[in-house]
């Protein structure tokens, strides 16, 4: 599994970017995720009166739902970025693409308005300013950039 970052502030992009991404990673039958962090202090929801939401209520920790051809998990706790990647390795993810954790030691697409200064996060590998997208720059940049699981989990 490959592993590539946006990172940026509220608005700037990163969801626009991830989105791009996926599509070409579709199109070429790449097996793709999304990890994306909550940098929010209010809480995650969960549709009030489903049946999740009452388990929870009723003092379950964690929930899965799955069916359909797909699952849905919730948990009590926050789960650690390392966790989380583990757990997509263990999916058989072919690529997976992180929004947020601005400070993690993965490599980085940042997306910044036009004039502002380039953050001290670690990783940065492309800047992109205001709303111009090179999508082929980037999906090259994604391949070539990207770190392997085995290399990151071992850093």
């Amino acid at each position: 599994m490959r592993i590539i970052q946006a990172a940026g502030w509220s608005g700037s992009g990163k969801t626009t970017l991830i989105q791009l991404l996926l599509e070409r990673l579709r199109a070429e039958q790449v097996k793709a995720a999304v990890l994306k962090h909550h940098g929010k202090t209010a809480p995650l929801t969960l549709d009030q009166g489903k049946d999740t939401w009452n388990h929870r209520q009723a003092g379950a920790v964690e929930t899965m739902v799955t069916g359909a051809g797909q699952s849905q998990w919730t948990a009590e706790a926050e789960v650690s970025l390392e966790e989380a990647v583990e757990f997509f390795y263990h999916r058989g993810v072919d690529m997976l693409l992180v929004e947020g954790w601005k400070h993690a030691h993965l490599p980085k697409i940042v997306l910044l308005p036009e004039h502002a200064e380039a953050p001290q996060w670690p990783d940065i590998v492309k800047i992109i300013r205001g709303s111009d997208m090179p999508v082929d720059e980037l999906e090259e940049i994604m391949w070539k950039k990207s770190i392997c699981f085995e290399s990151w989990k071992n850093r």
